[in-house]
């Protein structure tokens, strides 16, 4: 982060209580973004029904769920969210793949899916730690033209910046449609991981045994 100055810096309206009203972000001397709060309720009423899950039950969705009542219930309701973790060989296959700068360590990885979106969205997660600061890398289906502002990275490729009061994301379109989010709140950290992005194709995907049933040779 460096000091704000009259062409790049954030004016923020904040009411009495910390709550964000207006916030403009200008950069290079141009205006960036902006955000208006259209509406603001000072006593919102606040139940434990205001954050259950309205998703609608899907026709033959495959749920795992884990065992117990609590899963049971969680199937009836038609849960469509589920995640699992992501093995080696599947974080080999992402592209472009993450060459994480001095420091990061990796931490996790996991494959969303969620089957209430129509076509089903898949989400696939890479989470490293540098220092306190966590950042997520996720891979997802294409969305047509990233938001943000155009960012070189190496090989020629783009990315698409994005800066608010809480995040900072750089999202980048991959050659097969898809598109990779590096997520985290320290833009300069941000900005790191997608220049280091590696675009080259990744390693071919091993041929599955067709068993010990009788074959001949097999051209190639």
């Amino acid at each position: 982060m460096v000091r704000a100055t009259g062409r790049n810096h954030v004016d923020v309206c904040l009411d009495e209580s910390g709550v964000m009203l207006s916030y403009a972000w200008t950069l290079n001397g141009k205006v960036a973004q902006t955000k208006t709060a259209t509406a603001f309720d000072l006593t919102p009423t606040i139940t434990a029904a205001t954050f259950a899950s309205t998703t609608p039950p899907v026709p033959g969705a495959v749920v795992s769920t884990g065992d117990g009542p609590a899963a049971a219930a969680a199937a009836a309701n038609g849960v469509a969210v589920t995640a699992q973790p992501l093995a080696a060989a599947d974080i080999a296959q992402l592209t472009p793949a993450v060459v994480p700068p001095a420091g990061a360590v990796y931490h996790a990885g996991f494959v969303r899916v969620d089957a209430s979106a129509q076509p089903p969205e898949i989400t696939s997660s890479l989470l490293y730690l540098v220092g306190n600061e966590l950042v997520s890398v996720d891979y997802s289906n294409g969305g047509g033209a990233p938001p943000g502002h155009r960012v070189g990275l190496a090989g020629g490729h783009s990315g698409y910046l994005q800066v608010d009061l809480d995040q900072t994301s750089v999202t980048v379109a991959s050659s097969d449609g898809s598109v990779v989010d590096i997520v985290a709140s320290d833009p300069a950290l941000v900005l790191a991981f997608a220049h280091d992005l590696s675009f080259a194709a990744p390693p071919p995907v091993p041929p599955v045994s067709g068993g010990s049933g009788a074959s001949g040779a097999s051209g190639t």
